[in-house]
């Protein structure tokens, strides 16, 4: 008897296994989504389409992986040794072809011939991850620390001589673009940087705040949002030249932001809230939404939005965003990243190397 338990309990353990290697997150409660089987079991941070087709996710543990099927097989793309186990932030696929990918460099993962200021990565393929070039964002200027009165061994006083010093690099978690050579990337420390040679060479844009800055929406070249902790939401309409902060009334964290055009957008927050403004951000309306669990993306497209968060919630908006019902699912995966070709096909990536794929006819 005792033997016969033994043998389920292990049939039972390899099954779970089995199920976390496959990456099934989960059924997806509502018949228009389907759970795809990945392969991976990493925290998904980024997905990205060009078509219906071929489409790249991103995340932890240097995890990259691709598909040319829609989502029904995926394949690794090996990243460079240097950044193997790092984390992936975020990536953007260029209209020929050419992608990127945002990385963070972790404590304890590093090699060791990486100094401590340097937390920042960005490589470029144009041939699927078969070969990389590695990217150049713009570090934290050097500055002078003053000679200071220390103690030394014997706790006598001694001068340190002034020394040129940098500030560790601001990780940065978020990148878009409005064209293949306009783009930004946000990040800690109110961090804007831009670039206009489609993320060959970055700048440092003046931010008027020091807050973690989460998501980016880009209209045009020249309007652009931010928005980050503490309900801050930046915008500028020269292309980063300028940026300037608008009063939204939220205390929460703004986990995401998506405008359509330059008047009309949507955010979530870290405490479930969904806000609406007509008027560019000037002034904005909470939404009725059935969940107080965090959100963390929102998208609206045709018409229609869809908004993600914790423990597989997922909101629907068939009227702009004004109202939203609960179509969560079956999941207990944190849900982190949306991504739609067309109002038709839409991908939702998360934790537990979850993806869910929307198909129409």
């Amino acid at each position: 008897m005792r033997s016969d338990v033994s043998s389920r309990g292990k049939a039972v353990a390899v099954l779970v296994f089995a199920l976390m290697l496959t990456g099934l997150p989960g059924r997806a409660a509502q018949s228009e989504w389907e759970a795809l089987r990945t392969g991976v079991f990493a925290k998904l941070n980024t997905i990205f389409f060009t078509d219906e087709l071929h489409g790249w996710a991103g995340g932890s543990n240097g995890t990259l992986i691709a598909t040319s099927d829609g989502g029904a097989s995926w394949k690794r793309i090996p990243l460079p040794q240097q950044q193997q186990r790092e984390t992936i932030r975020d990536s953007w696929i260029f209209s020929g072809g050419r992608s990127l990918a945002l990385g963070e460099y972790g404590a304890f993962s590093r090699k060791s011939s990486l100094g401590y200021v340097e937390r920042v990565f960005m490589l470029a393929t144009i041939d699927l991850g078969a070969s990389w070039e590695e990217m150049k964002t713009e570090s934290q200027p050097v500055r002078e620390a003053p000679a200071r009165i220390v103690s030394s061994k014997d706790k006598e006083p001694v001068l340190e001589p002034s020394k040129l010093t940098r500030a560790p690099d601001p990780v940065l978690v978020r990148i878009e673009f409005a064209d293949d050579r306009n783009g930004w990337a946000c990040g800690e420390s109110g961090t804007i940087q831009g670039t206009s040679d489609g993320g060959r060479t970055w700048t440092l844009q003046q931010s008027p705040v020091r807050k973690l800055l989460y998501d980016i929406s880009v209209v045009d070249a020249m309007t652009v949002f931010v928005a980050g902790a503490g309900g801050t939401l930046l915008q500028t309409e020269d292309g980063g030249r300028t940026w300037i902060e608008r009063g939204t009334g939220i205390g929460s964290v703004i986990r995401a932001v998506h405008f359509t055009d330059r008047r009309n957008g949507l955010l979530v927050t870290s405490t479930g809230e969904i806000h609406l403004t007509e008027n560019a951000g000037v002034s904005w309306r909470r939404c009725s939404v059935p969940t107080s669990r965090p959100l963390n993306d929102i998208i609206l497209v045709g018409g229609e939005g869809w908004a993600v968060g914790d423990n597989g919630t997922v909101l629907h908006s068939r009227d702009g965003g004004r109202t939203w019902v609960d179509e969560s699912f079956d999941t207990h995966a944190a849900l982190l990243r949306i991504h739609f070709v067309t109002a038709r096909r839409g991908w939702i990536a998360g934790a537990n190397g979850a993806i869910f794929r929307l198909t129409r006819q």
